[in-house]
C-alpha cells in the first residue's frame, strides 16, 4: 500500500505511472525509498528480475560480452537492465560508461581496436532501437543535433538525441562529418529552436567555433 502511494504521489507530481515505477527502481538500487517516511518496505522481487541490482554490476557483465565478442549475452544484459532501470540510466551508467571503460582498455593496450569497435557497433545499434521506440514528440520545438566536419564519432550525438527525445523535443539527427555550408541550409529550412554539433576528437572540436558563426 505504500508503494502505491509512492507512486500515485509521483503521478502526481507530473511523471507518468512507467517513469514512477523506473524512479522507484533506481532508487530502490541503492535503499529503500520510504525510509525517510519511517517505512521499512522492500521492492518486491521478480522472478525475471536478476539476483543484483547494482547497475554497476550490469556494466560490468556488458563490458565482459563485448570483450569476449558475444553480441547475444551483451544484448541481454542490456535488456535485464533495461527492465529494471530507466533508459536514460543504462544509456548514461551501461552504455556509454562502459563504451569509455573499453576505450581505457584500448588507450593501456588491455583491449583490441577490434574489440573496441565491436561494442560500440552494439552501442550504436541500441541506441538507434531506442530512439526509434521513443513516443511521438511532445513539445513543439525541433533541435538539430549532429556532428561537426571532420567528426565521424556518432555516440554522443545518438545518446543526446535519445535524451531529448525521451524528454519529448522533436530531434532532426543529422549524423556524422557534416558540412557547415549544409549545416546553415538546413538550419535555414527548419528554423530549429537549437543547433547541437558533438565533437569527441580536438581537431573536429576545432571546428565549432566555426560552425557557431
Amino acid at each position: 500500500i505504500e508503494i502505491l502511494k509512492w507512486l500515485k504521489a509521483r503521478q502526481d507530481e507530473g511523471l507518468s505511472i512507467s517513469r514512477a515505477v523506473s524512479l522507484w527502481r533506481e532508487l530502490a538500487a541503492s535503499g529503500d525509498p520510504l525510509a525517510n517516511a519511517g517505512a521499512v518496505i522492500k521492492p518486491v522481487e521478480t522472478g525475471t528480475a536478476p539476483a543484483f541490482a547494482n547497475i554497476g554490476t550490469f556494466r560490468e557483465e556488458w563490458i565482459s560480452a563485448c570483450l569476449a565478442f558475444d553480441s547475444t549475452a551483451a544484448e541481454n544484459t542490456l535488456n535485464q537492465a533495461l527492465s529494471l532501470f530507466s533508459i536514460e540510466n543504462v544509456s548514461l551508467h551501461v552504455i556509454q560508461r562502459g563504451l569509455y571503460e573499453i576505450g581505457e582498455k584500448w588507450m593501456s593496450g588491455a583491449a583490441s581496436v577490434q574489440q573496441e569497435h565491436f561494442a560500440t557497433a552494439l552501442a550504436h545499434n541500441r541506441l538507434q532501437a531506442l530512439i526509434a521506440g521513443t513516443p511521438a514528440p511532445l513539445l513543439d520545438k525541433t533541435i538539430l543535433v549532429g556532428c561537426p566536419s571532420g567528426e565521424l564519432h556518432t555516440i554522443p550525438g545518438l545518446l543526446l538525441t535519445l535524451l531529448l527525445r525521451r524528454e519529448g523535443f522533436k530531434v532532426v539527427y543529422l549524423g556524422a562529418d557534416i558540412p557547415i555550408a549544409q549545416l546553415s541550409d538546413t538550419a535555414d529550412s527548419i528554423k530549429p529552436a537549437l543547433i547541437i554539433l558533438a565533437a569527441q576528437r580536438l581537431p573536429s572540436a576545432r571546428t565549432l567555433a566555426d560552425s557557431a558563426s
